[in-house]
């Protein structure tokens, strides 16, 4: 039975018992054929008109005409409005499909127009236990399938539902014909091609070639590169494809090692590499940072307690040496930003904190350093680094190195070694130092045996060569020897006094210990209390228990009341009255009560014998010529 004579907004429905062919053989465009097949009788089907007229309109706007749709009755609810309302999801879902596939890809469409003309919606739940295409929106399974002979498709379901078509029943099988048809015509290289068929070229690439972990498609990175001025190619070139070569190298190293180097993978390899080496100085920031995180590959083969595990073989004609240094300079350059992801990837920033006087290292990124440890890991690239830094006047650059080259340098005595090349740059090593200092509390053998040669050949070190003597001496049993040791009758002048409370409030709390060291001088009170004012400055508080700044000078006090010191005590005494009016609550009552000459009394002389100064070592060791005879010696 028709019922057309409802339906005057070119709405035509076949109802039921009706099979296809009693449809319109030629219906007209924008015109709505819905067949229902073997329906039940009772179903008295009146169409909401306006609702199924705007869906199938949108429709027509979509795909330049209507479709023919034929749906099981048995899939109809069996009142009047709810068969109504499955129709027009039904025709709605369809629109909704077609428009997802136009935003998808409008040539997709342009398919679908010209190989779509027919739906067949059926109940047939042995049939749809069979089918498991996969779906390519959710995670389910889609149970349509696209016969372009008769330019339909056919979708079986296994229950009614109100909603009737699954989202992606419609647009997944015509995007899966149209990309099959597109095997045969971009399966080759773009050069093949017209130009203005390389952006469709590079859809197909992108579509087309699932790979596994760590496999190379050389025809595609060879295409790319040939085209890689497109801002599309250019995009899969340092995205995909760089992280594609890196997983190659991480996980196939035996295999890239072996290859020939005619082979597919070496030729796309030389093309791709060829290419990152002349681009990387144009790229842009975020490129660079993709390029920083695939650059430096460890090899797994090699053992673990090697210095050097980076592959040699990785990315070969691209100089990740001067990538690196190249963009430390920028991050000068452009002031230091902290935005970037090449920056943090290469750069790691770090800064001194100082909290309650202590000094701190902050990382301000949250990269591991993969630049530092790999121009670490072997003698030449960490000369290469030293020389570039030689360049440098930037103290955060310097900081930065220092700080990654502590993370990267297995132990101390390679830091050590690093620290001294820049003993001739006062500026670069002081940082180093200092951030030696802010990770070591008491001294190691290692760090005062430098510390030694430092107080005997480099003068720019001894601030920090006394501090460590002054740790070392704080922990000693027998400091007095300690210090005849360490100072190797050469006592610490103004200078190094300086130098030594520059490095601020763990210095300063030294200097009851570090006094035996000073030689006397008529600068060294003014030293310590330049100091002392600074740290009041910063209202600097010692930990429970200890003493505080003006605890510090109160036992300088002490120390010389013993010397019998009286001029530089009465010195003391003045920095005292006169600080206290200006800082109450700093303590200085009591150096005040310290200074005072009433309160000074010097503590005898020790009448013990001096210490017995240790025999000195001979010089000679077994396998040495014996040394001659002492004639005045008969034994």
């Amino acid at each position: 039975m028709r019922l057309a004579s409802v339906l005057p907004l070119l709405l035509l429905c076949v109802a039921c018992g009706a099979s296809p062919a009693a449809a319109p053989a030629n219906a007209p465009g924008g015109t709505l054929v819905v067949v229902i097949r073997t329906g039940p009788d009772r179903v008295p089907f009146q169409p909401k008109v306006d609702r199924i007229r705007r869906a199938n309109e949108q429709l027509a706007e979509i795909l330049g005409r209507s479709i023919q749709i034929e749906l099981d009755g048995s899939l109809l609810p069996q009142e009047h409005d709810g068969a109504q309302d499955v129709i027009a999801r039904l025709v709605e879902s369809v629109a909704k499909d077609l428009d997802a596939l136009k935003k998808q890809d409008p040539r997709a469409l342009a398919f679908a127009r010209a190989s779509f003309e027919r739906l067949v919606v059926r109940y047939a739940p042995a049939e749809a236990a069979k089918r498991t295409t996969p779906h390519v929106y959710e995670r389910v399974h889609s149970y349509a399938v696209f016969d372009p002979a008769n330019k339909a498709i056919d979708v079986v379901v296994d229950e009614a539902r109100w909603l009737t078509l699954a989202r992606g029943d419609v647009s997944a099988p015509l995007m899966s014909a149209f990309q099959r048809g597109q095997d045969g015509r971009y399966a080759v290289l773009p050069n093949a091609l017209p130009a203005s068929e390389h952006a469709a070229w590079i859809a197909w690439q992108s579509r087309s070639h699932h790979r596994d972990l760590g496999s190379i498609n050389a025809q595609r990175v060879r295409g790319l590169v040939m085209i890689a001025q497109l801002p599309a190619a250019r995009k899969e070139l340092v995205g995909s494809e760089l992280s594609h070569f890196a997983d190659t190298y991480r996980h196939h190293a035996a295999e890239v090692e072996a290859a020939p180097p005619a082979s597919p993978f070496r030729t796309a390899e030389r093309d791709f590499t060829t290419w990152l080496a002349v681009e990387l100085p144009r790229m842009s920031l975020e490129e660079r940072g993709k390029v920083a995180s695939a650059l430096w590959i460890i090899d797994f083969r090699k053992p673990q307690g090697d210095r050097d595990r980076y592959a040699t073989f990785a990315f070969p004609r691209v100089d990740a040496m001067a990538f690196g240094l190249s963009t430390i300079d920028a991050w000068i350059k452009d002031g230091h930003p902290k935005e970037a992801s090449v920056y943090d990837a290469v750069v790691a920033p770090a800064r001194f904190e100082v909290h309650d006087g202590e000094l701190r290292l902050q990382h301000e990124g949250r990269s591991d350093g993969d630049f530092y440890r790999w121009a670490f890991a072997a003698p030449e690239r960490e000369d290469a680094l030293a020389n570039a830094m030689m360049k440098w006047s930037d103290a955060p650059a310097f900081t930065a190195v220092f700080y990654n080259a502590h993370r990267s340098l297995r132990d101390e005595a390679d830091y050590l070694r690093f620290l001294r090349r820049f003993e001739s740059k006062p500026s670069a090593w002081k940082i180093g130092a200092d951030v030696l200092r802010a990770v070591v509390y008491r001294p190691s053998g290692e760090l005062l045996a430098e510390s030694r040669r430092q107080w005997r050949d480099v003068p720019t070190a001894h601030g920090h060569a006394l501090f460590y003597f002054a740790r070392a001496a704080d922990a000693s049993y027998h400091p007095e020897q300690d210090w005849e040791d360490m100072l190797q009758d050469k006592k610490a002048d103004d200078v190094a006094l300086a130098g030594a409370l520059e490095l601020g409030w763990p210095a300063f709390e030294l200097l009851p210990v570090m006094w035996p060291a000073l030689a006397k001088s008529p600068r060294r009170v003014s030293v310590m209390t330049e100091a002392a004012r600074r740290l009041l400055d910063q209202n600097v508080r010692p930990f429970p228990g200890h003493k505080d700044v003006a605890g510090n000078l109160a036992a300088v006090a002490k120390l010389l009341c013993d010397e019998r010191s009286m001029g530089e005590l009465a010195e003391l005494r003045a920095f005292a009255q006169k600080e206290l009016p200006l800082r109450p609550g700093a303590g200085l009552s009591e150096l005040v009560a310290a200074t005072d000459p009433a309160a000074c009394h010097p503590k005898p002389p020790s009448r013990r014998p001096p210490p017995i100064k240790k025999p000195v070592k001979p010089k000679w060791k077994e396998g040495d010529p014996l040394p001659p005879k002492d004639p005045n010696n008969p034994l």
